[in-house]
């Protein structure tokens, strides 16, 4: 069998690539089909995400610890991470926060804030990491980011050419759910309320962004829809699901519908999102499909044989 892994953008772009996905996308690049699955690419989800910087008054970020001077990385740091595996390099700089209701009516956590030792070069906290990666130092301060952890929004990933060197279009679908931007609104009130408390009061020099009056719904909108990023969360476009949902790209045994021998095994197979991180999820899944191939009877006529897709009209379609 093959073993898709490509994660949740390049797994639906190679899927479609082979011809396995929505008919009328791929007749639009000239792509042979071979199985309408009209769900491929589709149900993207992640976590939105924005956030709160502060400067502050000493080096004690850790672009400060990494750094020498702007670009220059320390090599008393790289000798530690190459030697014990610990210091500012072994860490992602957002691996401590908390997990938030924003509603008493929620039965689980919608909001997730991650802490940051440093600040960023702009509120695009993706664009900070790319331009930390460039350029090296920035100035000192904090940054909490606040991520809608369980979000309604869905987008989609859908090809750009038949060229698999052409990247996919990717539409997260950020700004096109209420309960999500009510969720990150609430973040951002959150942040600050917390950089306000005593712990912080002595280090903290003066608010890097959003810099908005937190008391305007407007504003803060405002500001999301200029700001929003990804929380890293990737998920849903080749979701799981029953033969009755035209939706599902994968069965519960992740093997793709109306294929013979090709599954998918990462996040793109996940048809809600955990409210958190994906890594353990992650790790999950690929651990349940190793228990469900070594279980599995090669020559048994269940896997000889596999639940039909949804049948291109024109016949061109496999079942």
């Amino acid at each position: 069998e093959v073993l898709l892994c490509g994660g949740a953008i390049a797994s639906p772009q190679l899927l479609m690539l082979s011809g396995i996905g929505p008919r009328e996308r791929l007749q639009e690049h000239g792509i042979p089909v071979a199985v309408h699955l009209p769900g491929v690419g589709q149900s993207l989800s992640d976590h939105p995400a924005v956030v709160t910087g502060f400067k502050i008054a000493e080096p004690l970020s850790i672009t400060d610890q990494l750094f020498l001077t702007r670009g220059i990385l320390s090599p008393l740091r790289l000798a530690e991470w190459l030697a014990r595996g610990s210091g500012p390099i072994s860490t992602s700089g957002c691996d401590y926060g908390g997990f938030f209701r924003t509603s008493h009516h929620l039965a689980q956590p919608d909001l997730q804030i991650r802490f940051v030792p440093g600040l960023g070069t702009s509120p695009d906290g993706v664009g900070s990491y790319r331009d930390i990666g460039r350029n090296g130092k920035t100035p000192s301060g904090i940054t909490l980011q606040s991520l809608a952890i369980r979000p309604n929004a869905r987008g989609s990933v859908t090809l750009t050419s038949a060229d698999p060197a052409e990247s996919p279009l990717i539409d997260p679908g950020f700004g096109t759910s209420d309960a999500d931007l009510a969720t990150l609104r609430d973040g951002l009130r959150t942040s600050h309320a917390i950089a306000q408390q005593p712990a912080f009061s002595a280090l903290l020099t003066e608010e890097a962004w959003p810099r908005i009056d937190l008391q305007n719904d407007a504003a803060l909108d405002d500001y999301i829809a200029n700001t929003v990023h990804s929380g890293n969360a990737l998920a849903g476009t080749c979701k799981m699901g029953r033969v009755s949902d035209p939706a599902a790209v994968v069965d519960p045994e992740l093997r793709v519908r109306g294929v013979v021998g090709l599954r998918v095994v990462d996040a793109s197979v996940m048809p809600s999102m955990p409210g958190g991180q994906l890594g353990a999820t992650t790790f999950a899944i690929a651990e349940r499909a190793c228990g469900i191939l070594l279980s599995e009877d090669p020559a048994s006529p269940a896997q000889r044989g596999r639940e039909p897709a949804v049948r291109d009209p024109a016949g061109r379609g496999s079942s």
